[in-house]
């Protein structure tokens, strides 16, 4: 199904991650080359930080950094599609992180990876910020959970009054469960490029994820996300 007015936005994912449950053959295995995986075996256990409205937002140490990795954790009764959907809305990120105020596709390959470019608002004094990243999909054949990564990679020029983030990663895990219900979860972790008052990272740290995770549980409601795919894939998730 075909996504209308949708800002132009691609919606490769949608049909990659349908075809991708129909195949019998093995799944290949993405490997993001561009930031390998930061493993965390002796890192210190998730510390729970806040917890409203069925979302319960989580911090641990980060190793070699002074910033702590964020996990946010929620669910909604929606479709894995539309939620899928609203993430995958590059341009409509505005809406769902309240700090960007500009997102775009900058490069895609056609297979449902692709570059993207977003700036986000500081409040003064601190300056605003930007980010070029790469995002990646795959997809647990088991459970049918979907992992969207983004992480920071090169390729824009850096603008004047802009700070370049340049070490920046961030996974979204959707795993379709019992009864129309979809579990959301999101780990993040980056450096802000240059001094930030503790407040605003104190602040940001917990605000962000959170507000972003009850925006993309009112939106996967919305139109046109809503119907996108309900027909499949509610009629999978009924017989599981």
């Amino acid at each position: 199904m075909k996504l209308k007015n949708w800002r132009g936005c691609s919606i490769t994912i949608l049909k990659w991650y349908k075809a991708e449950k129909k195949c019998d053959h093995v799944l290949a295995i993405i490997v993001i080359l561009i930031c390998p995986t930061q493993t965390h075996s002796a890192a210190e256990e998730w510390r729970l930080d806040k917890s409203k409205d069925g979302i319960n937002v989580f911090s641990r140490e980060y190793p070699g950094s002074e910033i702590r990795e964020i996990k946010a954790v929620t669910q909604v009764k929606s479709s894995i599609d539309s939620v899928i959907a609203v993430i995958e809305d590059i341009p409509n990120s505005t809406r769902l992180n309240n700090v960007i105020v500009e997102a775009r596709i900058e490069e895609s390959s056609g297979s449902g990876s692709y570059k993207a470019y977003s700036r986000m608002t500081m409040p003064w004094p601190v300056k605003d910020r930007d980010i070029v990243s790469c995002r990646k999909f795959s997809l647990d054949k088991e459970t049918l959970a979907v992992t969207i990564t983004d992480v920071a990679c090169k390729g824009l020029p850096i603008k004047k009054n802009l700070i370049r983030m340049t070490n920046f990663r961030q996974q979204w895990r959707i795993t379709p469960l019992n009864r129309g219900v979809v579990n959301i979860e999101l780990i993040a972790h980056s450096e802000p490029g240059g001094p930030i008052p503790n407040w605003i990272i104190n602040q940001m740290s917990t605000d962000i994820p959170y507000q972003t995770l009850q925006n993309l549980k009112i939106i996967s409601l919305l139109e046109p996300y809503a119907s996108t795919g309900l027909k499949g894939i509610r009629s999978q998730e009924s017989n599981r």
